[in-house]
């Protein structure tokens, strides 16, 4: 280990970013450090699925009946309806999710279709949700993929300036958010 506290590289790996079967795109967050290993795994692990699939780390399944907006007694809403897999913790196994965090993403283009963001994705800064209603408009599979506790790191002093901090707190927002999952009503694991 070096000051950073990550283990080393222990000698250079060949990274495949072209398949057989066509391109994979990474999605990544400029606030995460990530392993040396991250693609290679990344990429075994989405190979263990024929067909389209979504694999990230950063999974979220909606609790439908929590997915409504705030009453006077009870929160409610997207935030308050989502279970999460968050990518910092261990995984002993993938479980397939609703909505994977855009900030762990992998797939093939070729399999999951056209994703035209100005058109899939009309509000910002909501990629996370998006990705879940194209996934689940199109039935493809999202799945949370296993991984060792603390693989990847976030770097020190962003959460505070997080778009989850900056966003979570707007209620406009969270309408919007709510709107649109309850949109696809119900959610299912494909």
């Amino acid at each position: 280990e070096n000051q950073t506290g990550i283990e080393p590289k222990p000698e250079p790996e060949p990274v495949p970013l072209i398949s057989q079967l066509g391109t994979w795109h990474f999605t990544c967050d400029d606030d995460i450090i990530y392993p040396w290993n991250y693609t290679s795994h990344m990429i075994d692990r989405i190979e263990q699925y024929e067909g389209p699939v979504i694999l990230g780390l950063h999974g979220i399944t909606i609790q439908q009946d929590r997915n409504v907006l705030r009453t006077k007694r009870l929160p409610r809403g997207y935030y308050a309806s989502r279970d999460v897999l968050m990518w910092s913790n261990a995984l002993d196994h993938d479980i397939a999710v609703h909505i994977i965090g855009t900030g762990t993403m992998v797939y093939k283009p070729s399999e999951i279709g056209p994703l035209d963001c100005l058109i899939d994705m009309p509000v910002p800064n909501m990629a996370d949700v998006w990705i879940g209603i194209l996934a689940q408009k199109r039935k493809i599979p999202v799945i949370s993929a296993s991984r060792p506790k603390s693989w990847l790191f976030e770097i020190d002093g962003t959460f505070a300036d997080s778009l989850y901090v900056v966003l979570a707190g707007e209620k406009q927002r969270e309408k919007v958010v709510t709107r649109e999952v309850e949109s696809c009503l119900p959610w299912n694991v494909h």
